[in-house]
């Protein structure tokens, strides 16, 4: 079994990026050199909706783990505050979705994030450097910032070519599906009751 926000993740949301790659694939016609020009904004097209798309996710998981604490811990005027303490001003409800706005936001449910996602899934590490230049390009599309491109670029991530989209969407789609069974089993062994999804 998966969360609700996986199932969300892997389907409705991962089609939306083969739309993309589909028109990518369409304009870029049979591929041979000099097409590149004409299908560089659909790669930050697509870097933009990877990033928008996981943090869409990871928001959808955090409210679905709360809820899964919260069904566990009962139900009355507790569950009402403590709801409200868990869910005010998230940081995947104002920004992007970094390494740190997801360590800040699940940490409230008292997991240490990154090293229990590092101990279910030893490439973890590599994962989480692949999200961090995500968010950096995307920051750099989002706000013409083009130090930001540069250092995406730099990384090995030039954002002129369809594989470091890929790249990054491959490590994004193993990284949700290690959050989900993560969070699964935290909730369950923490919290009582096995895993909630």
């Amino acid at each position: 079994m998966v969360s609700g926000a996986y199932a969300e993740w892997s389907t409705t949301r991962c089609d939306r990026l083969d739309q993309l790659e589909d028109a990518h694939r369409r304009i870029e016609g049979d591929g041979r050199r000099g097409r590149r020009y004409r299908t560089e904004q659909l790669n930050w097209a697509l870097v933009l909706r990877i990033a928008a798309e996981f943090q869409g996710f990871s928001r959808d998981l955090y409210d679905e783990s709360v809820e899964a604490v919260l069904a566990r811990v009962g139900q009355g005027a507790h569950t009402i505050l403590l709801r409200d303490l868990l869910t005010r001003q998230g940081k995947l409800d104002q920004g992007n979705a970094s390494s740190a706005a997801l360590s800040k936001d699940f940490g409230r449910l008292g997991i240490q994030f990154w090293p229990a996602l590092q101990e279910c899934d030893h490439l973890t590490e590599k994962r989480q450097r692949h999200l961090e230049l995500l968010m950096t390009a995307r920051n750099g599309i989002a706000h013409a910032d083009e130090a930001k491109l540069k250092r995406a670029a730099d990384a090995g991530f030039a954002l002129s070519r369809l594989s470091s989209a890929r790249r990054w969407r491959n490590a994004i789609e193993r990284l949700a599906c290690t959050m989900d069974e993560c969070l699964g089993t935290y909730i369950g062994r923490v919290f009582g009751g096995g895993n909630p999804w």
